[in-house]
């Protein structure tokens, strides 16, 4: 009965093997991301991204960022309120005793 010197080298072959394909398909997929980030321009390239989903996302919506937002809320001398949650939750803070 002979004793396996590292029985642990298939599984580590197949780790590898595993992490070597998840590199590949990784690079396959995201080419145009790592390529930006291999010539430093990753911002640009997700400030495009982010522009063109918002176009997509908000066709024909109006919409501001803050500082716009404070600017034309103050030149019409109105408060600002923005809710941070959704009209669907409820406030169960009168419960608590």
């Amino acid at each position: 009965m002979a004793i396996e010197r590292w029985p642990w080298h298939k599984d580590a072959l197949l780790a590898f093997c595993l992490l070597g394909l998840a590199v590949v398909l990784g690079f396959m997929f995201q080419w145009p991301l790592a390529q930006a980030s291999l010539q430093g321009r990753v911002t640009e390239l997700l400030d495009q991204k982010r522009q063109e989903r918002r176009v997509m996302q908000f066709q024909g919506v109006k919409t501001l960022d803050l500082a716009q937002a404070y600017q034309t809320w103050q030149g019409e001398k109105l408060s600002l309120w923005m809710p941070a949650r959704p009209k669907n939750i409820r406030n169960y803070t009168s419960r608590v005793r």
